[in-house]
């Protein structure tokens, strides 16, 4: 493990717990100056006794989020590094299922929040000439994944955001970069691999009462059952 500690300014959201923490952290470790928000309270007191800069902030929040951002830059005179890690797992339904609101926060955390963040600090990262952005999407933003249609609508967009970045702020030395972890097993996803498994009717079987129940694929009937990131469970289990 390289040791080298470095000074660097970071500002991660979502990362009072998890793989924001951890990210956090190894960041903190290498001498940097984090700066991590979250909603959880708790865990951002958490964080906080361990020497991160912690700040309860709900991203969802467009104006919460920006004062917040705004604050770490004015705290260290720029920012070397974001982190945008803040997303949720949305609703599992089908399209017509899903209500607008669900719709919209999965957008404003997934995918709004890392624009807002984005659009203050990049003026901050050209004066500099150097800067590094990176979007946490997942494998999500590259195939689709059934009943998940907000949460992979918003990974494709994060994808798609940030080769944007990078065309636009390559000239002025800031690196753009979204990492994909891996998107989560579900049978639905497994599923798509079959024309015959593709339809409404092959996931859903109505009741003489009119409610709806969903079909449960059984462990190995899964054309890719084989693959490691296939564990044909249902029902669908939300990303981390």
């Amino acid at each position: 493990m390289n040791n080298r500690r470095v000074s660097q300014r970071v500002a991660i959201t979502a990362a009072a717990g998890g793989f924001g923490r951890t990210v956090a952290r190894a960041f903190a470790a290498q001498g940097g100056e984090v700066h991590v928000c979250d909603v959880d309270a708790a865990a951002v007191e958490s964080a906080a006794a361990e020497g991160l800069h912690a700040s309860v902030v709900d991203v969802a929040d467009g104006e919460a989020l920006e004062r917040w951002i705004d604050a770490v830059l004015a705290a260290g005179g720029g920012l070397d590094v974001l982190v945008n890690n803040a997303g949720i797992a949305g609703p599992t339904a089908f399209v017509e299922d899903i209500a607008p609101a669900d719709w919209e926060r999965s957008l404003a955390v997934s995918l709004t929040s890392h624009y807002r963040t984005c659009a203050r600090v990049v003026p901050a990262m050209k004066a500099a000439g150097s800067g590094s952005i990176i979007n946490i999407s997942s494998t999500a933003g590259q195939h689709g994944i059934g009943l998940r249609a907000p949460y992979v609508a918003a990974k494709w967009a994060v994808i798609g955001l940030t080769k944007t970045l990078a065309i636009e702020l390559g000239p002025h030395g800031v690196r753009a970069n979204a990492p994909s972890a891996r998107a989560p097993s579900t049978a639905t996803a497994c599923s798509a691999s079959s024309p015959a498994r593709r339809t409404p009717a092959a996931l859903r079987r109505r009741t003489s009462s009119g409610s709806t129940s969903r079909a449960s694929p059984s462990p190995g009937s899964c054309s890719r059952a084989r693959s490691p990131t296939c564990a044909c469970s249902w029902p669908p289990t939300p990303p981390a």
